[in-house]
């Protein structure tokens, strides 16, 4: 239902009669269940844990879980295989695990990375001129650049495109204003 949330929506239908095991229910589960995982920046879930979530979701657990921990995953593959069938799950091996994407997150993901590719220009500088500007610019600012810092400075100057990452404290914004004082320092 529009305008309302999945959990108000799946109690209402419970009110209305849909049975617990419906495959209606189970399918809108699994939607929910990754369209939650990507509000803490996940793409796609393991199978294994869209099963999973799925099920404590909707309140299944006791009724699928095998006496080894196991799930019966005989309705579950059903619902599951129906949603691929109906391009509103995609399935794809990452890392020898199935991985479950929502088709609108997967096309996504798929676009973005196509775009990046086409932004990645190769541009490369001369290494010695690109030494001397990076040695200029720690002077100047008094910055001084690590190995690991110095070759993400390098990629940005050779590379459309750069990706910077790192836990606090590992010199990101250092390294993104060395970035930006030598881009600055070409005009």
């Amino acid at each position: 239902m529009t305008g309302i949330g999945f959990k108000t929506a799946d109690e209402i239908a419970r009110r209305a009669g849909v049975e617990v095991n419906a495959s209606v229910r189970i399918k809108s589960g699994m939607c929910y269940a990754l369209t939650e995982a990507s509000l803490s920046g996940h793409t796609y879930l393991p199978k294994e844990k869209m099963v999973e979530t799925t099920i404590n979701l909707l309140g299944l657990r006791d009724q699928y879980l095998n006496a080894d921990g196991t799930y019966n995953m005989e309705l579950l593959d059903n619902c599951f295989t129906e949603l691929v069938l109906e391009k509103k799950l995609i399935l794809k091996e990452i890392d020898d695990n199935q991985a479950v994407f929502l088709s609108t997150f997967y096309y996504t993901e798929l676009n973005i990375a196509r775009m990046l590719l086409e932004l990645n220009i190769s541009t490369p500088e001369d290494d010695y001129i690109l030494g001397v500007k990076m040695d200029t610019v720690e002077d100047m600012s008094g910055i001084h650049l690590d190995d690991l810092q110095r070759q993400a400075v390098v990629a940005t100057q050779n590379n459309g495109v750069s990706i910077i990452t790192g836990g606090p404290g590992t010199g990101k914004t250092t390294t993104i204003n060395a970035i930006i004082q030598l881009f600055e320092s070409d005009g």
